[in-house]
């Protein structure tokens, strides 16, 4: 996988948790439940990409090339 698609990718997820974070803070002073819970769907996303892509890193890592087995 490139370098660079990794590190946008980690950004991206880092951002959408923090972002959702924010809006769920946002949804809570606000009295909204539908606000709180865009914040939530946002925030599990960015958890979604980054879990994907540190087992994508993991398994990727662990297997070999031209092992000739």
């Amino acid at each position: 996988m490139n370098r660079w698609w990794v590190v946008l990718s980690v950004l991206a997820g880092l951002y959408l948790v923090v972002f959702g974070g924010f809006v769920i803070l946002l949804g809570e002073a606000d009295d909204s439940p539908g606000f709180g819970g865009l914040g939530l769907i946002t925030a599990v996303i960015g958890l979604v990409i980054l879990v994907r892509l540190l087992l994508r890193g993991r398994t990727s890592a662990g297997t070999r090339r031209g092992s000739g087995s």
